[in-house]
């Protein structure tokens, strides 16, 4: 009988090992650890102190969070690792959207490292879909790191992987990752409010956008923000031609990175006391356009211009041959202006699509031509 209960609590334990095995999405599992050594594994983020949680609840939204994964510990033949890349409540062992640094460290010393890049969007989808873990093993008898469980392919020491080239479920899509916001913003100028800026070299933006409240009295509190442009990835600066520096009147100011449907977290508030702009009437008088894309054909991204006579509701919408609506591109009050907003079609198959703009009494289809 004891036989029996033995040979059941090492099943029992056995099974347990091995769904704890399983629940790892980054798995290193130790092999040849006789001599008990102590095994640490770490993860590191080698570009920026935060990452992006990949949001089971909205697979769309990938928000900017700081993740310190924790180390990894064994003295034996185990699996050791990181649960999931999201951080739901009650789940310890959780990293983020990041590239990162694993290395392995035995008794205090480092072994063996390599780089993984997980920056890509298609968590968690794929992930709650395919389950497709990483697996390496560590060799504790040359300290080394393989791919294969028979320790015959070496990951390399510094080697740089990505995630999407391991799991061939996965791709690399990065529009739904929420940008950073800028480095720096000042407003300035002698004649017209010169907004200037500067981004941090890291992170993803497909453009910028400038929103602006204007109040009475110099130094008044702002009201709400409007957004008056949009401008390329790279810009780091703007000219508000609307007003002139010194008046009555303050012009408070924000900018916001841009990354497909993604908009950063507010800049600094900077202010200026202006005045009409009574020299330059003309020079900001627009009427409603829609432009037709560029480039096209295109693959997988396009450029859309449009301009709005005047402060109003604007929508702009993309359709497939069949009607049916696949992407908001635009849905928000704009003042007058001319405008560009991208468009990512990495998700859709190769096709012609239409493409709509609403504002006011005003509406206009052009079409675009998706070639994969």
């Amino acid at each position: 009988m004891k036989k029996i209960l033995v040979l059941v609590l090492i099943i029992a334990f056995s099974y347990l090992q091995a769904q704890d095995a399983h629940v790892l999405e980054f798995r290193i599992n130790i092999k040849n650890n006789s001599s008990s050594k102590t095994i640490l594994a770490k993860l590191e983020n080698v570009n920026w102190a935060e990452s992006w949680d990949a949001n089971t609840s909205n697979f769309d939204e990938h928000d900017l969070k700081a993740f310190s994964p924790p180390n990894r510990t064994s003295n034996s033949n185990n699996t050791i690792g990181w649960n999931i890349c999201w951080q739901p409540t009650g789940v310890t062992y959780t990293f983020g959207l990041a590239n990162y640094k694993c290395s392995i460290y035995k008794d205090g010393t480092l072994s063996d490292y390599f780089y993984i890049d997980y920056r890509t969007s298609d968590l968690a989808e794929a992930y709650q879909s395919w389950n497709d873990d990483i697996d390496v093993y560590f060799n504790v008898i040359n300290g080394k790191l393989y791919w294969d469980y028979s320790l015959t392919q070496l990951v390399g020491t510094g080697s740089e992987e990505t995630i999407w080239d391991l799991s061939p479920n996965i791709t690399q899509i990065t529009t739904e990752l929420e940008p950073y916001t800028v480095a720096s913003f000042s407003v300035s100028g002698s004649t017209y409010p010169q907004l200037s800026w500067s981004h941090w070299p890291e992170g993803y933006r497909t453009d910028y956008a400038v929103y602006r409240s204007v109040v009475s009295g110099c130094g008044s509190q702002a009201a709400a923000f409007t957004k008056i442009a949009s401008l390329s990835a790279n810009a780091t600066s703007y000219t508000d031609y609307d007003f002139s520096v010194g008046g009555p009147i303050t012009a408070y100011y924000i900018i916001r990175a841009v990354n497909g449907t993604r908009e950063s977290e507010d800049s600094d508030i900077e202010k200026i006391c202006v005045g009409f702009n009574k020299d330059n009437k003309s020079y900001k008088s627009f009427d409603y356009s829609l432009d037709q894309n560029f480039p096209n054909p295109f693959n997988p991204h396009t450029k859309i211009t449009y301009s709005i006579k005047e402060t109003g509701f604007v929508s702009l919408k993309v359709y497939d041959n069949l009607g049916r609506e696949i992407s908001t591109l635009v849905s928000e009050t704009m003042a007058a202006g001319t405008y560009e907003v991208n468009f990512d079609a990495s998700t859709f198959p190769s096709g012609v699509y239409i493409y709509k703009i609403q504002a006011g009494n005003f509406a206009e289809t052009k079409k675009l031509i998706l070639m994969k």
